[in-house]
């Protein structure tokens, strides 16, 4: 939220503003999630990011699937 009021305001004040919008799901879904985080990392981002993709990462199931069949919980 507090990144939605900063662009915002920036947007008031006319001044530039981007914005990206990653969607992981794929990468999630396809990627140990340990990998993942390092090439996050490895590729310049910031140590917050970082941090709150690996706590959203904590705790999920990531399971395979080839032609229906689901992998095991692992």
């Amino acid at each position: 939220m507090a990144f939605y009021d900063g662009g915002t305001a920036l947007v008031d004040m006319r001044k530039a503003t981007d914005g990206i919008y990653l969607d992981f799901g794929e990468a999630f879904d396809r990627v140990p999630h340990n990998i993942l985080v390092a090439k996050l990392e490895r590729y310049g981002f910031d140590g917050l990011s970082v941090r709150r993709i690996r706590i959203w990462l904590d705790g999920h199931i990531q399971r395979a699937s080839v032609n229906s069949p689901v992998s095991k919980q692992r």
